[in-house]
């Protein structure tokens, strides 16, 4: 398709969700209140908890109807999630994503009389909106709203991703990850969500193109790249990414041997100071007959007081100090049992999936073995009936073949006597 020369970038940007900021309940600094008419509300969102239990709501009650034990309810399953937010490895009860077409250099708002392009982005954004809601049905859309009064057109998309296929809990549960794997992106050389966004471009990319325009590829030093020099850019990008995590990886190796010195000579400073607080100050002040105080020696018997004394507190320094490493060591097994138990977790259903999988196949090699076994008897079955023999249901398949076979010799015979 021609383009005639029209280029446009786009961009997709992972954002903080602000139902707020997108409805424009307020005016930002940022917004012409001016253009604000010109905006778009595709869907709207202002209670995010009511929405995000509206979705689950049939799942939470099967689950709970389930339950034998109270305790073991959801009774909120926003609160649930949300609680949990911002922890490692933890889902999240919504996302927005911000995607645009063009910067504010090629496609400014503010050229919204006499620029075209703006009004196409305008176009192509809502034409994108309703195919993102289409092709990835698991990201339930809460809010979409298309903004014409800031310094580029764009559109703010926040969803609830819906995953199923759980062997334990809730038939449908909040998880981005599963979501897209139901979508059928998977983890390879790239995570899921950057197989996904590499998706989500493309359809833009493909919007674009419909429209007549050509991608545009944007770097800090160059305003149009070539795919080649697109392309070399993403390999030096990758080649530098793969140069500062090893450089990560030495950094992090000396940051840990200067740890090991440093702990290493901590260790060393207690146990001085532990050696010197068993030897007893061999003097003590006492007050003399004339009110002022004096240094006098102490007896044999003060001295094996103080010594005892100081290494009873020793002692309990010592056990407290183990204490507190034992805590840290437990704290730390606690989380590799975790991490283990995880992983057996996923072995488990890799294990489960490859059985699957097997008996898929044997049942698969069972239908065709029968399958050519019945081909095979249809054949012979033609075979026999071109010879003008009639199967009977008792007779035995071989010597209906041989009688087959002693009748045409019969015929050749008869021939020749003629």
């Amino acid at each position: 398709m021609g383009n005639n020369g029209k280029c446009l970038s786009v961009s997709m940007s992972q954002g903080t969700v602000a139902l707020n900021h997108n409805r424009r309940e307020h005016t930002p600094k940022n917004a012409d209140a001016n253009l604000s008419h010109h905006n778009v509300y595709i869907k709207t969102c202002s209670d995010l908890e009511k929405a995000f239990n509206e979705i689950f709501g049939n799942d939470v009650a099967n689950y709970n109807e389930k339950q034998t034990r109270s305790d073991r309810q959801i009774k909120n399953y926003y609160q649930k999630i949300h609680s949990s937010e911002g922890k490692e490895n933890t889902a999240k009860t919504c996302y927005e994503y911000v995607f645009g077409f063009g910067n504010m250099n090629d496609n400014n708002v503010a050229e919204l009389s006499e620029n075209e392009s703006v009004w196409d982005s305008r176009n192509m954004l809502l034409e994108f909106e309703k195919a993102f809601e289409q092709k990835y049905p698991n990201l339930k859309v809460v809010s979409a709203v298309v903004h014409m009064d800031e310094q580029t057109p764009h559109l703010h998309i926040d969803f609830i991703p819906v995953a199923t296929g759980y062997k334990k809990g809730m038939e449908h549960q909040c998880s981005l990850t599963k979501a897209l794997e139901n979508l059928g992106f998977q983890k390879t050389e790239k995570l899921a969500v950057q197989n996904w966004q590499d998706d989500v471009k493309q359809m833009m990319t493909d919007i674009l193109n419909q429209h007549g325009y050509e991608r545009e590829y944007k770097n800090n030093t160059e305003k149009h790249l070539s795919v080649d020099k697109y392309k070399l850019l993403k390999e030096n990008e990758e080649l530098l990414e793969e140069t500062e995590i090893n450089q990560k990886v030495a950094r992090e190796s000396r940051e840990q041997a200067e740890y090991e010195m440093n702990r290493k000579a901590k260790l060393e400073k207690q146990n001085d100071e532990f050696v010197a607080s068993l030897t007893p100050a061999p003097t003590k002040t006492v007050k003399s007959i004339f009110g002022g105080e004096k240094e006098v020696e102490k007896s044999a018997d003060e001295l094996q007081r103080d010594r005892e004394i100081l290494a009873a507190q020793s002692a309990l320094k010592a056990c407290a100090i183990r204490q507190e490493q034992l805590q840290i060591k437990t704290k730390q097994i606690e989380e590799l049992s975790k991490t283990v138990e995880a992983e057996a977790r996923q072995n488990e259903i890799e294990h489960k999936s490859l059985l699957e999988e097997r008996s898929a196949l044997d049942k698969e090699k069972k239908s065709f073995a029968v399958a050519v076994a019945l081909k095979a008897r249809q054949i012979a079955e033609n075979v026999l009936r071109s010879l003008g023999i009639r199967l009977n249901k008792g007779h035995d398949l071989t010597e209906q073949i041989n009688l087959a076979i002693q009748q045409e010799r019969n015929g050749e015979e008869q021939w020749k006597q003629r």
